[in-house]
């Protein structure tokens, strides 16, 4: 803290002599390398500045008396080709020659020159006594992988060139060691995989990071299950819908292990059910979303993924049994909310089918129970409402009948006028004054 608080200060003091000395460009960067002459008296700095060079070194003593030597670099944007030049022959009469490129690739960066980053930092590389240190001593860099990402950002939002891209996003995911920064830099490669369809990159990825996750000791299991369900995540927004049968498969060859591992965290295990669902294969699903009805009571995803299922199978008393368990988790749910509708009023229409074609009144007490839970479930669904009412009114129930169709009047009036006018399933109503007036 002492130290970034004299440089900031130092480089106020600097500023005010350059700027009355005329000089020209501006400061770049100020970063600080090892102590040096601790015994050394200077209570503010020594300049070494030339006029006319573009690199120099200063030094700085904090309140510990550790002084420090601090570097400063004079770029002009006006004349890069110029500064480039000149700093690489300032640079050659330096010591640690590594550092000063790996810094003047840093200036590059800010000026979104990329072509010089590469350059220059390929030169660093050819310096440096040790390649792997590279980027620890940069003060805006804590390593390589950093400069890795923010290529690929440039190469991908600049240039639109998803190839480049991906080198270095793969460059950034492959160097980095911390489990935070390795997550973000896998989501960056995700993303550009998902956009150039390279589903078997994204899967092979997947696995590579999930492996990755699972060798790291010092994390806990609950910040390994929470880092692998944030990665599934992000791949299922970008391409789990888009992935065939064989690529599902494999996902689930993935996830499997993974489920059975983490079996106390409900969002593994159902990332898991929910790749089976994927592929249809309800037959293994269903247990595994029952089992974590039962071990996790108030997780909506289970009851709803479990509806669902039987929803598709057309299996649809079993489906509100189960929609309906997910609704008293979480009441305001708009897919669900759709969904339950879509599941009325296809099981209405499975039997109303058949009591139509044959004329005969036996299905119509059936369909009654399921117009008006639907009803009942969605007081402001002028349909639900308008349906109920035509059937009560086959079963001859007027009074009924009347009541359910003027609530659905009131929701949508012109649209329930329109339909009221011409539907013969009103007949047994129409003629009552409550139903002329309505129509009025």
């Amino acid at each position: 803290m002492y130290r970034l608080k004299y440089l900031f200060y130092f480089f106020l003091a600097l500023s005010v002599i350059l700027f009355s000395a005329e000089v020209q460009g501006y400061i770049f960067n100020v970063v600080s390398t090892a102590p040096i002459a601790e015994q050394q008296e200077s209570t503010s700095f020594v300049e070494n500045f030339k006029d006319g060079h573009v690199l120099t070194d200063v030094r700085i003593k904090d309140d510990n008396g550790y002084v420090y030597t601090a570097y400063y670099l004079f770029f002009d944007p006006d004349n890069a080709e110029d500064f480039y030049q000149v700093a690489r022959e300032e640079v050659e009469r330096k010591t640690d020659k590594a550092y000063f490129y790996e810094t003047l690739a840093l200036q590059a960066a800010e000026q979104k020159d990329y072509a010089a980053v590469e350059k220059l930092y390929a030169e660093a590389l050819q310096k440096a006594d040790d390649p792997e240190l590279l980027g620890n001593k940069l003060g805006l860099f804590d390593s390589r992988e950093f400069l890795w990402n923010n290529f690929g950002v440039f190469y991908m939002v600049d240039k639109k060139d998803l190839v480049k891209a991906t080198e270095y996003f793969n460059k950034a995911y492959q160097s980095s060691n911390v489990p935070y920064y390795r997550s973000a830099f896998y989501e960056n490669l995700l993303y550009v995989y998902a956009v150039r369809q390279k589903h078997q990159d994204i899967l092979d990825l997947f696995a590579d990071y999930a492996e990755y996750m699972e060798e790291r000791v010092s994390l806990s299991a609950e910040s390994k299950a929470s880092y692998l369900h944030q990665a599934y995540s992000a791949l299922g927004a970008t391409v789990y819908y888009d992935l065939n049968a064989d690529e599902l498969k494999q996902l689930t060859v993935t996830l499997k292990p993974l489920a059975k591992k983490y079996s106390q965290n409900r969002a593994i295990v159902n990332n898991y059910a929910a790749a089976l669902m994927a592929r249809k294969e309800y037959a293994q699903a269903i247990p595994v979303f029952k089992q974590m009805s039962q071990d996790f009571p108030n997780y909506f995803y289970p009851p709803y993924n479990l509806g669902w299922i039987y929803f598709n199978k057309g299996d649809y008393a079993e489906a509100e049994k189960w929609y309906w368990k997910a609704k008293e988790i979480e009441l305001e749910h708009e897919r669900l909310n759709e969904e339950i509708i879509d599941m009325y009023n296809k099981w209405i229409t499975s039997l109303e089918t058949p009591a139509r074609q044959d004329g005969k009144l036996e299905n119509w007490p059936k369909i009654l129970p399921l117009a008006q839970r639907q009803a009942i479930l969605f007081p402001k669904f002028y349909s639900a409402n308008y349906y109920l009412a035509c059937v009560y009114s086959i079963l001859n129930k007027k009074a009924d009948a009347l009541l359910a169709l003027q609530q659905a009047y009131r929701l949508n009036p012109e649209q329930v006028k329109e339909w009221a006018l011409t539907d013969e399933d009103l007949a047994n109503i129409e003629d009552e004054p409550e139903f002329k007036k309505l129509l009025e």
